[in-house]
């Protein structure tokens, strides 16, 4: 039990039902066009739609789940980063807010096959060592699968 590396697609995956919850790292500054989110815009674009709405009535706070139905599953935005950007140097992702919505995730759908990037440590520019070491403890007694292109 606990991570289960796969290689492949993450959007591939969920659209082939391999797993039934698609999460990933959203900022809450209102970005939704990069990395990952970026992808999903342009493949399900209710997604965005739903996180600018939540967006535009201040929902989007850091440690937040935003949980969008897509054909029987789910694309859960998951708030980990205050803003966004491009600066290499700087650490965007906040590691308490992976956690609390790793936790939300793992004990609302405890029966359900979750879905992960390396959430946190692309642009974002985590560490994710020290999130797969979270990550590992909290799904501990459960799988999670985190896709590597």
């Amino acid at each position: 039990m606990g991570i289960i590396y796969r290689k492949g697609d993450i959007l591939e995956a969920f659209a082939n039902k391999e797993i039934d919850i698609l999460a990933h790292g959203c900022n809450c500054s209102g970005g939704f066009g990069s990395g990952v989110a970026g992808q999903i815009a342009r493949k399900y674009s209710l997604v965005k739609q739903e996180y600018l709405k939540a967006y535009q009535k201040s929902l989007c706070v850091l440690g937040w789940v935003q949980r969008v139905s897509i054909n029987n599953q789910i694309i859960a935005n998951c708030m980990t980063q205050q803003e966004y950007g491009r600066n290499k140097k700087t650490k965007y992702v906040s590691y308490e807010a992976i956690r609390k919505c790793m936790g939300l995730l793992k004990k609302d759908h405890s029966h359900l096959r979750i879905g992960i990037p390396k959430i946190g440590a692309g642009l974002a520019n985590g560490n994710w060592e020290i999130i797969e070491k979270d990550i590992s403890t909290l799904f501990d007694r459960q799988d999670i699968f985190v896709y590597v292109l």
